[in-house]
Parts: structure tokens; C-alpha cells; sequence
């Protein structure tokens, strides 16, 4: 535990935002529509034993957690608010100590200032989405992979703690899909043969996962999907003119992104949503129709930051002040992580890369592949803000990038597991 009482206040003031927040201000049960709407309807129907197809599209665990709190509860909303806030809190912890342990205390103390602060991760509490329970995922993977690569030693370990991780939040949202393949090439390409446990235990455990939600799907629907299936349909949104879409039962599905943007173009496609291999087709028909699309979705990168506004927070009467944060926010961190990549340019620190620029780089290559959103970027905060903070500590320091470490001789690290 912190034995800095700056740390501790800071982690107790988070917690208190949180909860005031959720307890007071606003509560998932003020928002069931559009997404939440769809997890609540999933648990409802879960609790009658009732399946379809479109169970699969999204992820399942999240109407799942739904359907289990409202078991033991008798109501999902607030059980739900509390836990979020918890877990939000455990966030904050998380980044300070990695960010300690990689860094300096200056890094830990700034980071975890931000995270406490940051606007996104209080107001997600309040709703019915994945994302504040997938952002503490992510802090998870954080701290295993910091574990793994520092301990290869106990490499089944961690990676299983890892594989695991990466699956469970795998079941909440998906967005990190391309983060457990780099992550693997990552640690083979810099530490070899040595890695080989960590590599084994996470391929085993994520395998296995998907083979087993396969079967799970099929004993519910008689369909083996691997994975949820609403990968072909953003495809579909990111690479093609239409950006209203309706599939062949009515359902409406279009991107806050497009419908802030104005970008309103229908279509109605004879296939269910779920087909998610007859999107993907469709999206490579126009790529191959409009190669220059390929260039264009480069944006997506932008819109993780700039260009459109926090969804749903963009409804709340304070959103005003919530766009003016993300916009101040986009200014700080946008030049901090330049300015970190400039560090890690002179430094060649492979740890670093692996540990915090990798998931940064695999959300990027998501967005570009599929589709964006500000939301996207939310969770991966989590890495984002002390990469930052770093690059900030760079730009104004002279001396930063020629010591091997920002600690000095007199500071002593707490490298004591949790």
C-alpha cells in the first residue's frame, strides 16, 4: 500500500467522486436506452431462458453481469453504479504504482492526480456500459504485464493472470482485440526464448476462451462464433458511404460519431447484422471501390480525440463543460505523447514499449481498421495519460532521456507486489 499520504488523499478523493457521483448525481438507471437498453433487454431475456443470434453481436458478459446482479439484488442499476465506482478507484491505484515502478514518483503522483480528476471516468460510472468495467481491465493488463516482463521467471503465472485478464475483458468489450497479438510478438521479439512461458500460458488461456465461447454459442443459438459478432458491420461504417444502416429485420444501428457529424447516408442490407462475414465482404467491395478510403480512415486516429463529443455524456446538462475538458484534455496529452515518442526514440527503452505503447498503438490500428469515437479512447486512458505525463516530463526536462532512470539516488522504489 502508499505510504504517501499525498497518494492516499488522492486515491480517497477519487473514491468519494466516484461514489457522490453515482449516489447523487446521476445513475444508470436514469440512461436505458440505445446500448444500455440492449444489454438490459439481453439479461431479461437470459433470466427466461430465452436465445437468439443477436445475443452474439455485442459481447455477452456485460448482459450477463446485468442478469446476475439483478438476481441477487433485485435491481441491476445500483449494485452496478457502486461496483463501477469501486473499480474505478482500484484504476487509479493501479496506474500510480506501475507508473512509479517504471518512472518516478513525480509520473505516479501526476498521473494519478488526472485519473482522479478525469472527467470521463467519474461520468461513466453513472451508466449502464462497458466501459468503466473495461477500463479497469485494461489496469489490469497493465500491472500483469508489467509482473510478466519483470518476472519472467514466474511467467505461467502471470501469464495466465494475464490470459485471463485479457479474456474476461474480452466478454465486456472488444476494443483491445489487437493488443493480445502485439502483445505476444512483443515479447517475443524482446526477450525470445525467455518469454516462451508467458507466450504458452497466455495463447493457452485466450485459446481456449474463444474455443469454449464457441461452444457456448452453439449450444445457444447453434451458431459457433468465436467472437461477438459486430465486427463485420464496423467494418461496414468505417469503410463504406453508408453510415445509417438497417439490416433485414429493421434494426437501426448508426454511430454517434456519423450521427454528430452529420453523416446520415442509408442503406438497408438484406442480411442480419450478425452475418458478420457478409459485412466484412461488403467493406472490402468498397475499399476496393474507393481505395482512397484507406488513406481517409487514418482520421480515425483524430476522432479517438478531437472532431466529436463524449457519447452519452454529450446529453448530460453539464455537457458543455465536459466538451471544454476534452478539448483541454486533447491539448495535453496530444503534445505529451509526442513528446514521449521522441524520449522513447533516444531511450530505446523495449520495456517501456511493450508495457505502455503497444495497447496505445493497438487501439490505434482498431480505429483504422474499423471505425472511432472519443468513447473508444476512454479505456485506454489508462495508459494514455501516464505516457503523457512522461512526455511532459521530457519536454521541459534537459536531462530526462540521458539517465537510465527519473529516480534519484536518494528516492527508493516500493517494488513490493500488492
Amino acid at each position: 500500500m502508499p505510504r504517501n499520504k499525498n497518494v492516499i488523499v488522492l486515491l480517497v478523493v477519487g473514491m468519494v467522486l466516484r461514489m457522490a457521483y453515482v449516489l447523487w448525481v446521476y445513475s444508470p438507471a436514469q440512461f436505458v436506452v440505445s446500448d444500455v437498453a440492449n444489454y438490459v433487454r439481453i439479461a431479461g431475456m437470459i433470466g427466461r431462458g430465452e436465445w437468439n443470434d443477436f445475443h452474439f453481436f455485442q459481447p455477452i458478459g456485460f448482459p450477463y453481469l446485468i442478469y446476475f446482479l439483478e438476481t441477487f439484488f433485485g435491481e441491476w442499476a445500483t449494485p452496478l453504479s457502486i461496483i463501477q465506482a469501486i473499480t474505478s478507484t482500484i484504476t487509479l491505484f493501479i496506474i500510480w504504482k506501475i507508473s512509479y515502478q517504471t518512472w518516478s514518483e513525480k509520473v505516479a503522483k501526476v498521473s494519478l492526480l488526472i485519473g482522479t480528476l478525469h472527467v470521463p471516468w467519474i461520468v461513466y460510472n453513472g451508466y449502464g456500459l462497458s466501459e468503466s468495467l473495461f477500463t479497469f481491465g485494461l489496469s489490469l493488463l497493465l500491472y500483469f504485464g508489467y509482473r510478466l516482463v519483470n518476472d519472467q521467471s514466474n511467467g505461467l503465472k502471470w501469464g495466465y493472470y494475464w490470459g485471463m485478464t485479457f479474456l474476461l475483458s474480452f466478454l465486456i468489450k472488444g476494443n483491445h482485440a489487437f493488443y493480445g497479438p502485439l502483445f505476444l510478438l512483443g515479447l517475443f521479439y524482446f526477450y525470445k526464448i525467455k518469454a516462451f512461458k508467458g507466450i504458452f500460458a497466455i495463447s493457452l488461456i485466450v485459446g481456449a476462451g474463444l474455443l469454449l465461447h464457441g461452444a457456448f454459442s452453439y449450444n445457444k443459438v447453434g451458431k459457433f462464433h468465436l467472437t461477438p459478432t459486430a465486427g463485420g458491420l464496423n467494418f461496414v461504417e468505417g469503410k463504406c458511404p453508408s453510415k445509417r444502416n438497417i439490416d433485414n429485420r429493421g434494426i437501426l444501428w448508426i454511430s454517434p460519431l456519423y450521427y454528430q457529424l452529420g453523416m446520415k447516408t442509408e442503406k438497408r442490407w438484406p442480411e442480419s447484422f450478425n452475418n458478420s462475414s457478409y459485412f466484412m465482404n461488403e467493406g472490402f467491395k468498397c475499399i476496393k471501390e474507393n481505395p482512397l478510403v484507406l488513406i481517409q480512415s487514418v482520421e480515425g486516429i483524430f476522432f479517438l480525440f478531437l472532431g466529436n463529443y463524449l457519447w452519452p455524456a454529450s446529453e448530460l446538462p453539464f455537457r458543455g463543460l465536459i466538451r471544454l475538458y476534452e478539448l483541454v484534455f486533447a491539448c495535453f496529452v496530444l503534445p505529451g505523447l509526442a513528446g514521449y515518442a521522441l524520449y522513447l526514440y533516444r531511450a530505446k527503452k523495449g520495456q517501456e514499449f511493450l508495457i505502455w505503447v503497444l495497447p496505445i498503438l493497438s487501439l490505434f490500428l482498431c480505429v483504422y481498421i474499423f471505425k472511432s469515437e472519443i468513447r473508444f479512447r476512454i479505456p485506454f486512458d489508462v495508459f494514455i495519460i501516464p505516457v503523457a505525463v512522461r512526455g511532459w516530463y521530457f519536454i521541459v526536462s534537459t536531462r530526462s532521456y540521458q539517465r537510465p532512470s527519473l529516480h534519484s539516488d536518494s528516492e527508493v522504489k516500493d517494488q513490493t507486489d500488492l
